[in-house]
This record gives structure tokens, sequence and C-alpha cells, in this order.
């Protein structure tokens, strides 16, 4: 099974596809890709932003509230709207679909896309069961055997500049041999609508918010996880069903430790990096960028941070490049799968108090 390791940094970094291949056809000639956002809630305002930012790509919007549909697509200058994404399924023109729906939903729909043959770009988590993300990724693996088609799970923080030259650093021996390497997020945030649901979400924050970090610290650990010991709380946001808080130590065969801290109920949280990585020849951390600190000298920022506003346009970018050039996409199936066998490893353990040993 493909892990999260760090190999191909470089050539699926940011920015690797914001620009056409030379030679490619220009806007005049080329094939237009019809586009489908399926979910026009609150993230699908990046996703349109990132779609409508390309050249030759037409953008639909499908909503069962087929009036929040309509102001996505008047915003960005959308063609069409969808009430049932079956209908956007049978539309020849729509060649990529975007799914931004509750993730209890993500299996059937991806699912019946690839089936038809769409190019998938399917928001995280992959789903909320390791079975479902297997039928995932099995119907991924036909439709592009028929079809040829791409499919990609949309985990922005691939993207983030800071994560991308701390692994660029780690695979240049900058570092030395890392040891350790932190991810943290600390909020304060009341979840509306379906994120309240524990049927709905599969879980709290730790799968909805500490899977990007679950997943920047695979990538930067390098991918093979041995095992998951974790605690998770529910004493700040009554308001949902799941968790708001939690934490996970991760162990790789390899010897390297993760730490992964994830709340939503930290109220005037301190000031922690996002992402560090501790070598035993230097420490990379981001505050408001990247820094590296090595033996003997003062830290240095290396990268500058750019978030979500940023990073979500981008990997929309960067998935309708590969789409457009063949390229493989940055996030495979197989590593959004990792990223929540390491959440529900961490959910187990924390119900049993034990560390839990990988595969599930």
């Amino acid at each position: 099974m493909q892990r999260s390791g760090r190999d191909g940094v470089e050539k699926l970094g940011p920015g690797a596809y914001n620009s056409l291949p030379q030679g490619f056809k220009t806007e005049g000639d080329m094939e237009r890709l019809g586009f489908c956002i399926i979910g026009c809630g609150g993230i699908a305002h990046l996703h349109a932003e990132g779609a409508s930012s390309c050249e030759g790509v037409d953008l639909y919007g499908c909503d069962i509230d087929i009036k929040r549909a309509e102001e996505l697509m008047g915003e960005f200058g959308g063609k069409g709207v969808f009430r049932d994404y079956e209908e956007v399924l049978r539309r020849e023109e729509i060649r990529i679909v975007d799914i931004c729906l509750p993730h209890h939903l993500h299996r059937e729909v991806a699912v019946a896309a690839l089936e038809a043959g769409k190019h998938v770009l399917l928001e995280k988590p992959i789903a909320s069961t390791l079975k479902e993300a297997d039928d995932i990724i099995e119907a991924a693996r036909r439709a592009k055997e028929r079809f040829g088609t791409k499919f990609m799970v949309a985990e922005c923080w691939r993207f983030y500049p800071p994560a991308v030259k701390a692994a660029q650093l780690i695979e240049e021996g900058v570092l030395g041999e890392p040891f350790l390497v932190q991810a943290n997020t600390f909020a304060y945030y009341v979840p509306s609508g379906w994120r309240r649901k524990l049927d709905e979400m599969g879980g709290g924050a730790f799968l909805d918010r500490g899977i990007h970090f679950v997943h920047m610290t695979i990538w930067l650990g390098g991918g093979d996880v041995e095992a998951v010991f974790a605690r998770t709380t529910h004493r700040t946001v009554r308001e949902m069903e799941g968790e708001d808080s939690g934490f996970a130590m991760i162990d790789f065969k390899s010897g390297v430790v993760g730490q992964v801290n994830v709340s939503w109920g930290t109220i005037s949280p301190p000031r922690l990096p996002n992402i560090a990585v501790y070598g035993s020849e230097g420490t990379a951390y981001d505050l408001d960028g990247l820094y590296l600190a090595v033996k003997g000298r003062e830290p240095v920022k290396v990268e500058e941070s750019r978030l979500e506003p940023w990073m979500i346009p981008e990997e929309v970018r960067h998935f309708i490049g590969c789409v457009r050039t063949g390229a493989e996409p940055a996030v495979t199936g197989e590593m959004a799968r990792l990223d929540l066998e390491v959440v529900l490893a961490a959910y187990e353990s924390a119900r049993t108090g034990e560390r839990v040993t990988l595969p599930l």
C-alpha cells in the first residue's frame, strides 16, 4: 500500500501546476473542462475560487438547496446549477466533480462519480470508516483502468508552504536525522450543522480538523506508522457530540515519534508552531512561517506562511492541472486512507487506554 512518505516533494509542491506546460494548448483551442462542485456550503467558496481561476474551465454547482448553488455560481460566474448529483453525473460536458459534502455521504457520491467516469476531487477525510475508504479506492482503481480518470483527496495542508519546505529540508539532510515531528492546532470553535452530529461527522475535532495535522505528521515522519497512543476529551464544546480535543503519539517504524495535538475547545490558546521537526543537526518550526535553526546559528525564516484561503484554491488548481497534463495527484486515496486509519486508531486507543498497532 502506498504511504504518505516524503517522495516527490519538489514535483508536487505548491505552484507546480499553476502554469500550463510548455507547448500546451492555449485557451483558444484548449478542450474545455466542466467542473461541478457537489455541495455548495462554506468550503465550496474556496474550491470555486480555485476552479474559476483556471483557463478553459466551466464551473457548475450542485446542492439540494438550489438557492445556495445559485448564489455560489452567481458569485463565480458559473454556467449552471443542479439539485440532484445524479443529473450531474449524466452530463457529458462535466468532466470533473468536486465533492464537498458531509463525511457520511463521501462513499456514496464518490463511488457513483467514479463509476460514471468522472475525475473526482473529494474533500477530506476520504470517508468515515476504512471499509468506505476501501470502496472508494477500489472504485478509483477501476475507473482509472477503464476511463483514465484521476482521483485525489483534497488534503489542502499538503500544499502548506512551510510543510513543503520542511519536507525538502529533511530530504536534503539539513536537519540531520529527524527524531520528533510535532503538529498543533488549537482554537475555540463551535461547529454548526452536520458537524455537531456524530453519525454524520464520524468523529469530532480530531477527525475533522486533526486529520490535516495527522497527514502532515505522517508525511514529515516518513510514512510507515507502527502504532498510535491517544487521549480525547469533551469538556468545552458541548454543542457537538464528538470530542472537542485530543492528542496522539504516533510511533513510526523508523524510530521517529510523531505528536499531534488538536483542540476546538481552547480559550485564548498560546502561540504554538503548526508544525515542528526536530533533528540531530537542527530544528525547523513554523510560527508565522518556517524557521530553520541549525547548530551554532541563529534561527532564520526560510519560508512564508500561506493558509487555507491560499492552499485550498491551490489544491484545486493542482488537480485540474493533473487532469490536463496526466500527472499523478499529490494526495492518493491510499495516503488519505492511512490518515483515516491513524485517526481511527487514536479513537480506539482513547477508548481502551491502550497503544494500538497498525494495521487495524
